[in-house]
């Protein structure tokens, strides 16, 4: 039997809202320091992503480190790209977390937000 959309939808209300009232979510949120501090590492979580990932890009083009092998040099800059990811992800949650009820809105179906769901994992 499947749920009915509404209480799909009070589903997704009652999830938004408890992700907003998370303590620790609370207090980031309502520092401006500790706020600060998750944007800055999200910068830079995207910075070691992307620029790891340019340094690498441009050795295969020829353009940078030519000098280096490229296996030696990815298996020195992957591991901080991965780094950075999880900067990006752990720092986005808790941007996101923090005003879950203003990205997801009530007028958001839940067959749409399912439908985004299974588009991110099939790309």
């Amino acid at each position: 039997m499947r749920p009915s959309g509404g209480s799909k939808k009070a589903a997704i209300d009652a999830a938004r809202e408890w992700l907003e009232q998370i303590p620790w979510i609370v207090t980031i949120t309502n520092s401006a320091v500790l706020i600060s501090l998750v944007w800055l590492v999200h910068y830079l979580g995207f910075f070691l992503l992307v620029g790891t990932t340019a340094v690498v890009d441009l050795r295969v083009l020829g353009a940078a480190a030519r000098n280096q092998k490229l296996a030696p040099l990815a298996g020195l800059l992957f591991p901080l790209a991965w780094t950075g990811l999880g900067l990006v992800i752990a720092s986005g949650f808790i941007m996101f977390a923090g005003q879950a009820t203003t990205f997801i809105p009530r007028r958001f179906s839940a067959s749409r937000w399912e439908w985004c769901c299974w588009r991110s994992y099939l790309a």
